[in-house]
């Protein structure tokens, strides 16, 4: 598990505008390792990687989301 005080530098980086850092944190978000899993999160870093630039999520992670967008009610909608 990653340390608390690595995610905040690594957030600082990422909000700085290093990609690197970006899908890393993304990564962090998707798999819930250091921090509380959140998708939304992970899409507004992988966003900004893409707008800087970066390659493709990692293998399998399906870019752009399609299927499903969480609401702040926690309620699951379909959107296309």
């Amino acid at each position: 598990m990653v340390r608390a005080d690595a995610i905040a530098e690594m957030t600082e980086k990422a909000t700085a505008g290093d990609v690197a850092s970006q899908m890393a944190l993304a990564d962090h978000y998707i798999t819930g390792d250091g921090v509380r899993t959140d998708m939304v999160a992970a899409v507004k870093w992988l966003t900004m990687a893409a707008e800087h630039g970066a390659p493709r999520p990692r293998p399998g992670f399906p870019w752009p989301p399609k299927r499903v967008i969480p609401l702040h009610n926690l309620r699951w909608h379909e959107c296309t």
